[in-house]
């Protein structure tokens, strides 16, 4: 009997032995892992108009950062809101201590100017960047009336219809590989301005149009004028061209400036002599 006690009694020292060597063990694995993965460095890769700053403080807003496996885990395995120019971001192990985060921006279609900066949007009109430097390689977007933009937000414009034209244009110049320095829109149709070459769009039928342009510009190359394709479809035949003289346009657009400058000049001093009148009528 006192045997069968003794057993029992080694066999149960024995099991709280192995359980406390087991829970001693993940103990020190648990510490392992905290240690030796503790993150010290983040590296990120793969931006074009972003900061690195900018991910990695949305990165280390998550107070579990502060460990790499978790990041690997996070951005693997789960699907975390991402910051708003972000389409897909990737995350590396470089060492236990070290990860690379790859970043996948949305693309830019083009940017329009403001007394503030430079507003940057996406292919759905999101704008996703915003500076005081144009980039290069984008088009500038003329014409729309924009009633508000702000960082992050959906441009809104006064006229939907004119936006979403645009929005198609820079879609399909993307398709054709196209980089235009200028996009402008007069509420109807749309003309594009390849350096020395203005493209008129008009104001339909752009897949059928832009498709021709990359061959058509490539042939005008080192030349100046206007490429009229308002009305051409996909029966026409024909493109026509119009060779224009840069120094005779360059004298039109300063004449142009001029008249413009003189007229808002008479304009304020019309109204400086009627705000005098009103403040000191006459008895």
């Amino acid at each position: 009997m006192e045997g069968e006690k003794r057993r029992i009694k080694g066999k149960i020292v024995r099991q709280i032995y192995a359980v406390l060597i087991i829970l001693l063990g993940l103990l020190i694995l648990g510490m392992s892992v905290v240690i030796l993965f503790h993150t010290k460095e983040i590296e990120v890769g793969g931006l074009e108009y972003a900061s690195d700053t900018e991910v990695i403080e949305w990165v280390k807003q998550d107070e579990m950062s502060a460990n790499t496996l978790y990041l690997l885990w996070k951005y693997r395995m789960q699907k975390p809101e991402l910051l708003p120019f972000i389409d897909e971001i990737k995350v590396t192990l470089k060492s236990p201590w070290s990860v690379k985060i790859n970043v996948t921006e949305k693309k830019i279609v083009g940017y329009i100017a403001a007394e503030e900066g430079y507003y940057y949007f996406d292919k759905e009109g999101l704008v996703v960047f915003q500076n005081e430097v144009p980039l290069e390689a984008v088009p500038c977007i003329e014409g729309m009336e924009v009633e508000e933009k702000k960082l992050y937000h959906q441009l809104k414009t006064a006229d939907n219809k004119v936006f979403a034209h645009i929005l198609d244009v820079t879609q399909l110049l993307k398709k054709e590989e196209l980089k235009p320095d200028r996009i402008l829109s007069d509420g109807k149709n749309v003309t594009l301005y390849f350096s020395a070459i203005c493209v008129e769009l008009g104001s339909e039928g752009y897949a059928n149009k832009i498709v021709q342009l990359p061959a058509v510009l490539e042939k005008l190359e080192g030349q100046t004028g206007v490429l009229q394709m308002k009305y051409y479809n996909a029966d026409s035949k024909y493109i026509s061209f119009r060779r224009t003289d840069p120094e005779a346009e360059a004298a039109k657009a300063e004449a142009e400036a001029a008249a413009e400058a003189a007229r808002q000049e008479a304009e304020n001093q019309e109204e400086g002599e009627a705000r005098i009148h009103r403040t000191n009528p006459l008895p």
